[in-house]
């Protein structure tokens, strides 16, 4: 009986030693499962954040390539822009040079045809009708030149002692554009005090016209526009001064 008793009890610890080591293997092998797993899910987790990272970056590049390629593309556009502006305004400047430089051919041919009075009625009204077309067109720095060309051979003045016949200016400027020229004495100007006087100015636009410091003795601004106009330090005298002789 007591045999038997002890029997029944080894085989009950062999049967739990063995339950137990299965268990035990059940166990590892869940264990490995649910650590490959966890490895898995880790691994797909970090595929899927690095993918995202990855996707972000590409995408921000993307975008920083396309923000690049338009501010290239705006700045070449503005480049091209003010290439051609300033085509444009050497052409413009090109075109008004050679607008003085037609009108200085023309006036010397008329002056060598018909002597410094132009003693011809056709030849006035052309040297005019030229006159105030190219003062029209030129810019002011130009226009000035043209003025001062005109004063200094007394095209523009009333009479002289050289010319006591002539009453008027040999070419009227009524109606001229002389905005902005600038006939003021300057330290250095070689355009000397007395070849601004007797300016026959009548009926002329002289709209910010300069004649800082100087002798406009005997010239005349009867109707002329005026506005913001300069005559600073000048000196204006009388017309009677002008040796003119009716």
């Amino acid at each position: 009986m007591i045999n038997n008793n002890i029997a029944t009890t080894d085989a009950e610890l062999h049967h739990k030693k063995k339950t137990n080591k299965r268990n035990g293997c059940a166990f590892f092998v869940w264990a490995q499962l649910l650590t490959q797993l966890s490895i898995t899910v880790a691994i797909t987790v970090y595929t899927i954040i690095q993918n995202n990272r990855d996707q972000s970056i590409a995408q921000a590049n993307r975008q920083q390539d396309i923000y690049l390629a338009n501010e290239m593309r705006n700045k070449d556009l503005d480049i091209a822009q003010e290439n051609r502006l300033n085509d444009i305004l050497i052409a413009y400047d090109h075109q008004r040079e050679n607008i003085l430089i037609e009108y200085q051919n023309f006036v010397s041919d008329l002056l060598n045809k018909y002597g410094i009075t132009l003693n011809d009625s056709a030849a006035r009204f052309v040297s005019r009708f030229k006159t105030l077309a190219a003062l029209q067109q030129l810019n002011p720095a130009r226009r000035t030149f043209l003025i001062r060309s005109l004063i200094e051979a007394k095209l523009v003045t009333y009479n002289d002692n050289l010319t006591p016949s002539l009453v008027s200016p040999i070419i009227q400027l009524a109606t001229a554009n002389l905005s902005e020229i600038d006939l003021s004495e300057t330290s250095d100007s070689a355009f000397v005090s007395q070849l601004a006087s007797c300016l026959a100015f009548d009926s002329t636009i002289l709209n910010r016209a300069l004649f800082r410091r100087k002798h406009l003795t005997g010239s005349t601004f009867i109707d002329a526009k005026l506005n913001y106009a300069d005559f600073s330090s000048s000196i204006i005298g009388f017309l009677n001064e002008c040796s003119i002789k009716g």
